[in-house]
C-alpha cells in the first residue's frame, strides 16, 4: 500500500476510479467549486491537489480544475458570481496573478535594432 503525500492511504488507486466520481460530481452539480469537488471525492481540497503531483492522475486533476476555472470565469463575466470572490478564488486555486505581481523585481529592457531604448525596473 502506498501513502498519500500527507501520510494517509490514497482514496483512489487508479485514475479511472477517480474519473467516474468526478464525472458524477459534474453531472449532479450545477455550481462548481474545488472544495465541493474534493468533498464529493471524500477528501480535502489539499488532498485533491496532491493527486495532481502523481503522474497518472495529473491530466485528470488538471482537466477537472480547468472545468471549474472555466465555470468561475464564465459566471463572473455574466454576473452569476461575485467578482471579488471570483478573483480571490482564481488567484488562490488556479494560479492567476495581477500583472503587477508578475513584473515585481524583474528588469524589462526594450531594444530597437540592438540599441537599448527603455530599461525599466
Amino acid at each position: 500500500m502506498t501513502l498519500e503525500l500527507d501520510g494517509r492511504p490514497p482514496i483512489y488507486e487508479s485514475p479511472d476510479e477517480m474519473e467516474v466520481a468526478i464525472k458524477e460530481y459534474f453531472t449532479k452539480e450545477s455550481k462548481y467549486s474545488l472544495g465541493n469537488l474534493a468533498i464529493h471525492l471524500g477528501m480535502t481540497p489539499r488532498s485533491f491537489r496532491n493527486y495532481e503531483k502523481k503522474d497518472k492522475f495529473k491530466e485528470l486533476v488538471e482537466h477537472a480544475k480547468g472545468r471549474i476555472e472555466a465555470y468561475y470565469e464564465h459566471e463572473a463575466l455574466h454576473g452569476g458570481l461575485d467578482k471579488t470572490m471570483t478573483i480571490f478564488n482564481l488567484k488562490a486555486n488556479f494560479g492567476w496573478r495581477d500583472k503587477d505581481e508578475e513584473n515585481k523585481g524583474n528588469t524589462i529592457i526594450i531594444q530597437d535594432k540592438g540599441k537599448e531604448v527603455v530599461n525599466a525596473n
